[in-house]
């Protein structure tokens, strides 16, 4: 799942993806622990789901997609 795509980088850790996961994994859990943070404070009825920020809405996805696509715009594999 980590592997690079290419000849060149096939047998070691792509950083990209590794930084991609690992940004969707951190935002995922902090977006449960608001709703989990909700639900204890509400009781029973949550109300509505927690709104997230504009920085964690656009800015950091953004630049975490744009890494991750400037690593793909470069070739791994030599050329014969």
């Amino acid at each position: 799942m980590f592997q690079g795509d290419e000849l060149g980088n096939t047998m070691h850790v792509d950083m990209a993806k590794l930084q991609m996961f690992f940004f969707t994994v951190i935002a995922a859990m902090a977006y449960l622990i608001l709703v989990f943070r909700n639900l204890r404070s509400t009781g029973q009825d949550l109300g509505g789901l927690p709104v997230l920020s504009e920085g964690v809405c656009l800015c950091a996805p953004a630049f975490s997609h744009a890494s991750y696509l400037a690593s793909k715009g470069l070739d791994h594999t030599p050329q014969q």
